[in-house]
């Protein structure tokens, strides 16, 4: 590898690194000091494994175990998305570059993935709102792949891509829509709790959904489960 093709993959895998960085939480704890160890160590070395004689098999082994120590931290998944969708912004010219990039976006859909199957949903619209950001990634990186008549990474993601949806979508089908109600006037969220549902504890979900100012004054016009 030239000295050009390194640098153009070493700088975007510093950009790909702060990223992942940049998902930490204050609360990351043990967890984030181990992605800040293993971020720093990869940062070190990326230049000696990405020009590994053998191959760059351990430089891609240690960018993915970045990707998993940041979800294993707490990356949640607008912050994970940023890093994929980060990736895609770059303009490498050189194969090396290329196959950063494609692989950061890849490895980053496979941590969404994770994140998603853990995230629980409270209507079927939250779980049709992940669905559709899912599948517009998966779209882009599915036809890059294809273009580039990578097979072995298509058939991947296609499989990923296939278990995600299904997964999506069998969960959302014992989940409660969300409708709207009118009231003629603002009125607190624990009588509209105490009307809708006779439940006066379903407030709280009330005002998770329609976030007013004070509980005491919800939107006269707002949304509710529909259960």
């Amino acid at each position: 590898m030239n000295k050009s093709e390194l640098n153009e993959a070493v700088a975007l895998v510093q950009q790909v690194l702060t990223a992942l960085l940049g998902t930490l939480q204050p609360q990351a704890g043990v967890p984030g000091a181990q992605l800040r160890t293993a971020v720093g160590a990869l940062a070190t070395n990326a230049a000696i494994e990405l020009n590994d004689s053998d191959g760059p098999a351990q430089f891609f082994a240690d960018l993915a175990a970045c990707f998993e120590q940041a979800r294993v931290a707490g990356a949640d998944y607008a912050a994970m998305d940023a890093v994929r969708a980060l990736a895609e912004t770059f303009t490498p010219v050189q194969p090396a570059g290329v196959a950063v990039m494609n692989f950061a976006v890849r490895v980053a859909l496979a941590e969404l993935a994770q994140i998603l199957s853990l995230t629980p949903f409270d209507s079927r619209q939250d779980v049709d709102r992940a669905l559709d950001q899912i599948n517009a990634a998966f779209d882009l990186a599915e036809t890059v792949a294809a273009d580039s008549l990578d097979n072995v990474a298509y058939r991947a993601l296609i499989a990923l891509h296939g278990a995600v949806a299904n997964d999506l979508s069998t969960r959302a089908l014992p989940l409660p829509r969300l409708v709207t109600y009118r009231f003629p006037q603002r009125v607190p969220a624990l009588w509209i709790a105490q009307r809708l549902y006779q439940d006066a504890t379903r407030a709280a979900d009330l005002i998770a959904e329609n976030k007013p100012v004070h509980p005491l004054f919800m939107p006269a016009d707002g949304r509710a489960l529909s259960t």
